[in-house]
């Protein structure tokens, strides 16, 4: 089984909407096959962490 998390927070900074967001795929870096067609496996992708921020003005 492969595990994802992810979480958001929402605030205001100088009257402005900001959105922090931060997420990990895959977080027991287990080793695993994808497959994508019926004569087509590839490996699966290993764990990933991403983080972002997003302000609107």
């Amino acid at each position: 089984m492969i595990v994802n998390i992810g979480a958001n927070y929402l605030t205001r900074i100088g009257g402005h909407d900001l959105t922090l967001r931060a997420a990990i795929d895959n977080i027991t870096n287990r080793r695993y096959w994808m497959f994508q067609y019926s004569d087509y496996i590839a490996p699966g992708d290993p764990r990933m962490v991403s983080v972002n921020a997003k302000i609107d003005f």
